[in-house]
């Protein structure tokens, strides 16, 4: 979803939003969408995202929304530049292939 674009003056980003992919950072709490420069949780919208969990429809309804948007459970911003920053997770695990891993 993130071009991984490296830059120098930009070390720490993971890039801008690839081709069709849109973007929002929402306040955790209340989920008003947040500008340039403030952190809050990354929601993704587009053709690369999956549609759903399969045979859990209670999991896949806590990460998208009834208009498409996943939320990520990163915290992150995005700059005047377009570039985006991932600083922390709101979930504690992480789930790959079927394994549950703790962020460090």
């Amino acid at each position: 979803m993130l071009s991984g674009e490296c830059r120098e003056d930009k070390p720490y980003s993971p890039g801008k939003l690839v081709s069709g992919m849109e973007c929002k950072v929402v306040d955790p709490t209340t989920r008003d969408i947040l500008g340039p420069n403030e952190k809050g949780e990354l929601c993704f919208r587009g053709p690369l995202l999956m549609k759903g969990y399969m045979n859990n429809m209670m999991a896949t309804q806590e990460a998208l929304d009834e208009e498409g948007w996943l939320y990520s459970g990163d915290l992150g911003y995005y700059d005047t530049d377009g570039y985006f920053f991932i600083v922390d997770r709101l979930k504690e695990l992480i789930k790959y292939q079927g394994y549950q891993v703790g962020n460090t």
